[in-house]
């Protein structure tokens, strides 16, 4: 669903800050859910819960 680099910052408090050409259709496709993790080469992953539970699917069916 979203693809690229993005510069994420963080606000005052330590929340990150998404940029606003994500935030409607992060509100319209996941309900403001997000999973965030790490890749290999230490960069965030952010996704929309529901392409997150797809992808943690085919993660665990590879693990078996």
């Amino acid at each position: 669903m979203f693809r690229g680099a993005t510069k994420i910052t963080l606000d005052d408090k330590g929340r990150m800050v998404m940029p606003n050409r994500y935030r409607e259709q992060i509100s319209e496709l996941a309900q403001g859910k997000l999973v965030v993790t790490v890749d290999k080469d230490q960069c965030l992953l952010i996704y929309p819960l529901p392409e997150w539970e797809v992808t943690e699917r085919k993660l665990m069916a590879c693990r078996h």
